[in-house]
This record gives structure tokens, sequence and C-alpha cells, in this order.
């Protein structure tokens, strides 16, 4: 779950807040950070936390994994789809190249050279992934009071 919120709070911290909207589209095409390796570091990172979260759960594992790994193939396929063709309208060439270049999900192993580099701000990243921190300290909470729970009633 922590790899997972690291690659989040890095995709974030150069894609902005704006990554937290339902509106399709982009002010820029970020191309360096995280983004010079793979073009959704943001899926990835939601993947890891919710694969993570499933693990420490310790329940109907592996096939929670799998059930989640099917959810997230099926509906990222469906929005990152969505996403493409609204950054090839929005940045036309640039996007394309960008898309040539960059994996969607299996990163690459050197960044991309980006031409037009977008400074992180890791402060209003701190601030856009406060939901996602209390979501996964929620389930920590959770699976940790579950886990003592338990182990209280063997014990007896």
């Amino acid at each position: 779950m922590l790899i997972g919120e690291l690659i989040r709070f890095w995709g974030v911290a150069y894609a902005g807040g704006a990554t937290r909207t339902r509106k399709v589209g982009a002010s820029t095409l970020v191309t360096n950070g995280p983004f010079a390796y793979v073009r959704n570091p943001l899926y990835i990172g939601n993947i890891f936390i919710y694969s993570g979260a499933g693990i420490i759960s310790n329940t109907w594992l592996p096939w929670l994994l799998f059930l989640i790994w099917f959810f997230f193939a099926l509906q990222y396929h469906l929005i990152v789809k969505l996403e493409e063709e609204k950054l090839q309208e929005l940045f036309g060439n640039s996007y394309l190249e960008y898309k040539s270049k960059v994996p969607r999900f299996f990163p690459r192993f050197s960044p991309l050279k980006s031409e037009n580099p977008v400074s992180p701000d890791f402060v209003n990243a701190l601030k856009s992934e406060k939901s996602t921190f209390i979501s996964m300290i929620v389930i920590l909470l959770l699976m940790g009071g579950k886990m003592f729970l338990f182990s209280n009633t063997i014990i007896r």
C-alpha cells in the first residue's frame, strides 16, 4: 500500500490536484517525473494500494487479488481509452509522440527526456492526497483491529 501511495503522491506532485476530477482533460501535457516512465502512474499506484489492502486483509487469497486486478484492468482500460482520445485532441502530435515513447502501464527503464518539464508541487500534492492517506490509515486500523480481536479470541 505504501509503494502505491508513494507512486500516487509523486504523480500528483507533477500533475496537480486536477487528477481528482471526473472531467477528462488537462491544462498541460506532463511528461516528466513519474510520467517520464509510464503514462498512468496514478492508476498503477491505485492498483498497488488495493492489492496491498487485499493482501493485508488475508481474505480469499489469491482470488481477491485476481478480482482486484480484473476490476482495475476493465475499469482502467475504459478510462484510459477515453483519456487518451481527449489528450490527443488537446495536445495533438505532442501527445502522439509522448504516447509512442512512454508505455501505458509497464514503466520504461529510463526516463523520457522532457522538452517542457513541469515543476513538482509536493505541498499541494499532500493536500490533494489527504483523503487517500486517511483511507489507508482507516484500512490499516481496521485490519489491525481485526487481527487483534482474532488473536485474542484464539488465545482464550
